[in-house]
């Protein structure tokens, strides 16, 4: 019997993997787009999560919800940037923090907001909150094309220099 151990884990773990690998997969299908906008399901648990469906892609991540002034003030420069960067390989990940389901959808199509959204669940509201910090919004989040943080407080989108920093992850 204990020579069939080895065999028995090794079968769990290819197991594992594979359902693991038809998670991700399925996570992946459950978009929903309209338009150029796309809306990711929030059923992952942290903002890597959702950062590792673009791999290859540096990632520019937008914290957010539809009462933020300051949030919603961004919005016009966010879209001048993702002008700028329409066909390159970034990726606009609007991340909103919103309670309201109704109120974040409505301002997305009403400030015809392109790109990926996700509403952020509990578990990515925490993740945000003790892995990068966040105490406020709006609040951007920079990563390389190999998912790996560049900056946890990237600069606003109205900020010029925002552009250098992703032409250098290119």
């Amino acid at each position: 019997m204990d020579s069939n151990r080895p065999l028995n884990i090794k079968k769990f773990v290819k197991l594992f993997v594979c359902t693991f690998l038809l998670l991700l997969t399925a996570c992946k299908q459950e978009k929903e787009t309209r338009g150029e906008v796309t809306i990711v399901q929030n059923e992952l648990t942290s903002v890597q999560d959702y950062v590792n469906l673009f791999p290859n892609k540096v990632v520019y991540v937008d914290v957010w919800a539809s009462w933020c002034g300051p949030c919603l003030k961004e919005l016009p420069h966010s879209i001048d940037l993702q002008r700028n960067y329409k066909d390159k390989e970034v990726v606009f990940l609007f991340l909103s923090v919103d309670e309201n389901k109704s109120r974040w959808e409505a301002t997305v199509k009403a400030k015809e907001i392109k790109g990926t959204h996700v509403l952020a669940n509990e578990h990515v509201v925490h993740d945000l909150e003790v892995n990068y910090e966040l105490r406020g919004i709006p609040r951007y989040l920079l990563f390389d094309k190999k998912g790996k943080l560049v900056n946890a407080n990237a600069d606003r989108p109205s900020d010029l220099s925002v552009r250098s920093i992703i032409d250098q992850k290119l």
